[in-house]
């Protein structure tokens, strides 16, 4: 959950590493944003994985508005194949990559 303390509009940034541990057709990934539990208004966008381990990143914002105090957003993610993952990795000889990197900032 993503908490905004404060009314006003924010920026909602954020990047996902996705891949694909094995399959042979093409999968999609959705993801999209929710406020408040509900799923937000247009804000759904599907990727197709090609092939088995094949990486992509997904990094898009929104712009939000809330008007109460503590109002959440969250980020959801759905896929009908279940090799298609958000990964992460561990560092080894490379620093470790992230799931999910989110940002926030308020414009208004």
């Amino acid at each position: 959950r993503i908490v905004i303390a404060h009314p006003g509009t924010y920026n909602i940034a954020f990047s996902a590493q996705i891949d694909r541990t094995s399959g042979g057709h093409a999968a999609d990934i959705n993801i999209w944003l929710k406020q408040n539990g509900i799923d937000y208004p247009s804000s759904d966008t599907a990727i197709t994985l090609q092939a088995n381990g094949q990486k992509v990143v997904a990094a898009w914002n929104f712009f939000v508005t809330t008007t109460n105090d503590n109002e959440y957003f969250e980020l959801a993610w759905w896929s009908d194949e279940p090799s298609v993952r958000l990964l992460n990795r561990p560092a080894n000889s490379t620093p470790e990559i992230p799931s999910v990197i989110l940002t926030v900032n308020q414009v208004h």
